[in-house]
C-alpha cells in the first residue's frame, strides 16, 4: 500500500466511524414527522412542558466549551460564514471545533492538502486582513510518481482562504526545483453538519439524515437533512476539474516545470434551506443572508474619525480593534450587528451589543442606533420561564441552528440575561449625548417605557432582595448567573462556594441608577418633567438604598453580590469598579474602591483580575475566577477617570496596550489568564478566547477615549474636554472628523512634562469645545 493510498484509507476508516456514530444516535431517536404542521405542535408541545419543568426543575445544562486549545487557529470571517484551520490552511478530522461555519452549524468539518500523502511543512500563516487568510507551505522530501525523491524545500506552495460574496479558496503550486516535477495533489473534505452547541460540548440531541456526497464532474454536494426540517448544503466546485473525484477526495496528477506554476481552486456555496424553502428562517450565503445590507453596514463601520498617535504600537492595536469590529459585522435578512466573538459567538447577543456599542459611541455612533433598534424588535413580550422571557426585557442570545429550531436550547431568543436592560437605556441615553439625536429616544418611547416596567417589576418581585436588580434561572436550561460574569462558578463566596441565586450583583445596581438617571434626563428634554423627576427620585432612593446594604468596608468595600437570605459575598472581585463610571458610588467609598482594584492581589501589571489572587476561588486559569478582561477594565477606567484617579487610569490604559502588543497582529482576545507581570513577561494565553471578540475590540478605542477626556452633552452643544491625560508612552494624539450631533472637530493633544494640553484645529458646526484642565 502506497503512502497516498494508506492515507485514504485511514479517512475511510475514520469516516466508517463517524458515520456509524450518526447512525447509532439517529436510532435513538423518533423520527421527525413528515408533517411540518405536526412537528410544529409537536414543538409547541415540547416548548410548554420544558416551560412547566423549569417552573419546578431550575437548573443549567452546561454550555461551555469542550475544546482544549484553539490558540493557534487561524481565524477569518464575513458576514455569517467564518473559518478556523490550522496554521497550514487544514481542518483535520481530530481537530474538534476547525471547520467553515455558516448559520450556527460546521458546514464543512474537514479540509485537507496531501502532496503525495504527506502534509505540507507550514511557514507563514496570516489573517490580518479579516476575511482572507494565506498559508505559505513547502513541502516535505517526497518520494514522486515517477520513483525520484524530491528533497524538501522544492516546492513553494501558497494557500488562501477567501470569504467574500463568493466563499473561495485557492492553492499555487511553485516548481524550485531544476527539474520538472510530477506528484500528486489530494483534497480531502467531509461535514457532519454538527450544531455549534455540540461543538461547544452540548448533548447531540435529536438527528437527521447525512445523505451520501454526490460528485459529478466539477462539483461535490454535502448535504443534511435536519430534524428540524431544514436542507443544509456545502457544494465544492473545482477548477480545473480534478483527475479523480468522489464524494471524499479529490486528485489532481500534476507536473510542474522548473520555475513554473500550478493554480487550483474550489469554490463554496453554503445553503441552509429552511421548510417549504422559507427564506425567512433560512439563508443562502450572499443571496439570502443579507449581503447588500451586510457591505453597506461593513462600509459604515469603516467611517471612523481620522486618528494619528506618536506610538507606532499603540496605533497599530488601535487599528487592529477598529478593523476587528468591521469584521464583526453580521446581517442576518434585515437584522444588522457586531457578532459577539468568534468562534463560539458568532449571534446576536444582548449584553455584549450594547457594551460593545458604548465603548465606541466616539468613532461611529451609528453603531448604538442600529443596535438599539434591532433589540428593540427581540424586546420581551410574554412570560415564558423556558427563555427566560419577561415582557420588557432585552435579550441574551439569539440562534438560529438546528438544536435552536428544535427549541433543545432556549437561545430562540433566550431573556436570561439581569443586566441587558439597563444597558439598553444607558446606551440610549449615552448615544443621544453624542448625536443629539431625540427622535430615536421618542421612536424608541415605547420600548423605553417596557423596559423602565421590567426593572421596577423586577425590584420588587424579588421577595429575598427587594429593591434591587437580581436574578435566578426559571429555565431549566437556562444560565445559573446572568450578569456579565455568567459561568456557572463566577459569583463566589469568600470561602469559596458558588453564591445561591437569587443574586443581585454589586455592578448591576449601578447600572440601573446609571439608566434611570439617563431616561430622566430625556424625559426632561422632551417635556416629560414628571417621569423625569419621578425617575430621579428612584436613582437617588436607589443609590442611598445600594450604599447601605452593600458597602461591607474593611479589605472587602462593596460587597460582590447580595444573594439568598440577603446575605452578602464578602469576595473580592472587579465587579465593584464599574460601580465608579456609573455614579452610585458614595463619594465617601469611591477612593477605597479605587484603591482597592489597584492592590497586588487585584492588579497584576496586565490588568484587573476577575477575582482577588487572595480569594479560595481564586484560579488565573479559569474563565471568570481570576482571568483578565479588557473590556472590564475599559469600564473600570472609565470610572477611575471620571472620579478623578487618573494614575490608577494610566496604569490600567498602560497594562492592556503592552498586552495587546503581545498577541497576534496585536488584538486583544476576549480574556486573558490572570499572571502577573512579575511572573511572566508576557500574558498568558486563555486557551479557547474569541478572538476577535466585540468588546474587547472595543476596550482600546474607550480607554483612548478615556485619555483624551472626552464629555460630549450634544443636547447643551458642547464638548468637555475634562482633565486630558496621555499616558508617558503616549507623546501626541491627533484626532480629525470627530462629531458630536451634526459638529466635525478635529483636536491635537501633546503632552509635555506631566501635563497633557490640546488645541482645538478645527470646528465644522455649532458645538462649543471647552477645556477644563
Amino acid at each position: 500500500m502506497t503512502v497516498h493510498q494508506k492515507h485514504q484509507q485511514d479517512q475511510k476508516d475514520q469516516r466508517h466511524k463517524q458515520d456509524q456514530h450518526d447512525q447509532e444516535r439517529r436510532q435513538q431517536h423518533e423520527k421527525k414527522s413528515s408533517h411540518d404542521q405536526q412537528h410544529d405542535q409537536k414543538k409547541d408541545q415540547q416548548d410548554q412542558q420544558k416551560s412547566q419543568q423549569s417552573e419546578n426543575h431550575p437548573r443549567q445544562l452546561d454550555y461551555s466549551t469542550h475544546i482544549s486549545d484553539i490558540r493557534q487557529a487561524t481565524t477569518i470571517k464575513y458576514n455569517q460564514v467564518f473559518l478556523l484551520t490550522d496554521n497550514a490552511g487544514d481542518m483535520l478530522l481530530q481537530d474538534h471545533g476547525y471547520g467553515m461555519y455558516f448559520r450556527d452549524m460546521c458546514f464543512l468539518d474537514q479540509m485537507e492538502m496531501r502532496l503525495q500523502g504527506q502534509r505540507g511543512i507550514p511557514l507563514l500563516a496570516d489573517a490580518s486582513q479579516s476575511s482572507e487568510a494565506v498559508y505559505e507551505l513547502t513541502n516535505p522530501q517526497l518520494t514522486l510518481a515517477d520513483g525520484r525523491t524530491l528533497a524538501k524545500e522544492r516546492l513553494s506552495m501558497r494557500r488562501v482562504f477567501s470569504l467574500h460574496e463568493t466563499l473561495t479558496q485557492t492553492f499555487e503550486i511553485r516548481n524550485l526545483d531544476q527539474k520538472e516535477v510530477a506528484f500528486d495533489v489530494t483534497l480531502c473534505y467531509a461535514s457532519h453538519f454538527t450544531d455549534m452547541f455540540v461543538i461547544r460540548g452540548a448533548q447531540p440531541g435529536e438527528r437527521g439524515q447525512l445523505v451520501d456526497p454526490v460528485a459529478h464532474g466539477d462539483q461535490v454536494k454535502l448535504e443534511y437533512d435536519g430534524a428540524d426540517g431544514h436542507k443544509r448544503t456545502t457544494r465544492l466546485t473545482f477548477s480545473p476539474p480534478p483527475d479523480e473525484l468522489d464524494g471524499q477526495t479529490a486528485t489532481y496528477h500534476i507536473k510542474i516545470k522548473p520555475d513554473r506554476a500550478e493554480t487550483l481552486k474550489i469554490s463554496y456555496t453554503l445553503e441552509d434551506a429552511g421548510p417549504r424553502g422559507d427564506d425567512e428562517a433560512a439563508g443562502k450565503h450572499t443571496n439570502k443572508s443579507g449581503a447588500k445590507q451586510h457591505s453597506s453596514f461593513a462600509q459604515e463601520l469603516a467611517q471612523t474619525p481620522q486618528i494619528e498617535t506618536s506610538n507606532a504600537l499603540f496605533a497599530r492595536a488601535l487599528d487592529r480593534s477598529l478593523a476587528d469590529l468591521q469584521m464583526l459585522a453580521t446581517a442576518n435578512l434585515d437584522d444588522l450587528y457586531l457578532a459577539a466573538g468568534i468562534p463560539w459567538y458568532v449571534a446576536l447577543f444582548g449584553r455584549d451589543s450594547c457594551i460593545t456599542a458604548f465603548e465606541t459611541l466616539a468613532y461611529h455612533p451609528t453603531l448604538a442606533r442600529s443596535t438599539l433598534r434591532l433589540l428593540a424588535q427581540y424586546q420581551g413580550s410574554k412570560n415564558n420561564s423556558f427563555q427566560d422571557e419577561e415582557p420588557g426585557k432585552i435579550l441574551h442570545e439569539l440562534r438560529v441552528g438546528e438544536k435552536a429550531n428544535l427549541h433543545e436550547v432556549p437561545m430562540i431568543p433566550y431573556y436570561g440575561t439581569v443586566d441587558a436592560t439597563p444597558w439598553f437605556l444607558m446606551l440610549l441615553g449615552e448615544y443621544v449625548r453624542w448625536t443629539g439625536d431625540l427622535d430615536l429616544f421618542k421612536e424608541l418611547r415605547e420600548h423605553v417605557d417596557r423596559a423602565l416596567k421590567w426593572m421596577d417589576g423586577n425590584e420588587k418581585d424579588r421577595h429575598d432582595i427587594p429593591g434591587y436588580l437580581s436574578y435566578g434561572s426559571r429555565s431549566e436550561n437556562g444560565l445559573r448567573n446572568q450578569g456579565w460574569k455568567d459561568s456557572d462558578n463566577a459569583i463566589v463566596n469568600s470561602d469559596g462556594s458558588i453564591c445561591e441565586p437569587p443574586i443581585a450583583l454589586v455592578e448591576v445596581q449601578g447600572y440601573a441608577y446609571h439608566a434611570r438617571q439617563a431616561i430622566a434626563r430625556l424625559d426632561e428634554a422632551t417635556g416629560d418633567h414628571h417621569r423625569a423627576q419621578q425617575l430621579q427620585r428612584q436613582a437617588e432612593q436607589l443609590q442611598q438604598r445600594f450604599n447601605d446594604d452593600f458597602w461591607l468596608g474593611g479589605d472587602t468595600g462593596y460587597a460582590l453580590c447580595l444573594q439568598r437570605d440577603r446575605r452578602a459575598s464578602h469576595a473580592v472581585a472587579s465587579n465593584p469598579g464599574q460601580t465608579l463610571f456609573t455614579g452610585v458610588t458614595s463619594p465617601d467609598h469611591a477612593q477605597a474602591v479605587a484603591d482597592r482594584l489597584m492592590q497586588d492581589d487585584m492588579f497584576c501589571g496586565w490588568g484587573v483580575r476577575t477575582l482577588s489572587a487572595k480569594e479560595r476561588a481564586y484560579n488565573p486559569l479559569d474563565y471568570q475566577t481570576g482571568s483578565i478582561w479588557p473590556h472590564d477594565n475599559a469600564l473600570i477606567a472609565l470610572g477611575l477617570r471620571r472620579w478623578g484617579f487618573t494614575q490608577p487610569m494610566d496604569r490600567i490604559f498602560t497594562g492592556i496596550f503592552q498586552a495587546a502588543t503581545h498577541f497576534e497582529d496585536f488584538r486583544l482576545p476576549e480574556v486573558f489568564d490572570g499572571f502577573s507581570q512579575e511572573q511572566y513577561p508576557r500574558p498568558v494565553h486563555y486557551p479557547v478566547a474569541c478572538s476577535p471578540q466585540a468588546w474587547a475590540a472595543g476596550a482600546l478605542p474607550l480607554l483612548l477615549q478615556v485619555a483624551l477626556g472626552l464629555e460630549p452633552d450634544a443636547l447643551e452643544g458642547v464638548l468637555r474636554i475634562h482633565r486630558p491625560h496621555l499616558p508617558d508612552w503616549l507623546r501626541s494624539v491627533t484626532i480629525r472628523g470627530l462629531r458630536v450631533a451634526d459638529t466635525s472637530i478635529d483636536l491635537q493633544y501633546r503632552r509635555e512634562d506631566s501635563t497633557t494640553l490640546v488645541a482645538v484645529l478645527g470646528r465644522k458646526g455649532e458645538i462649543e469645545v471647552l477645556v477644563q484642565y
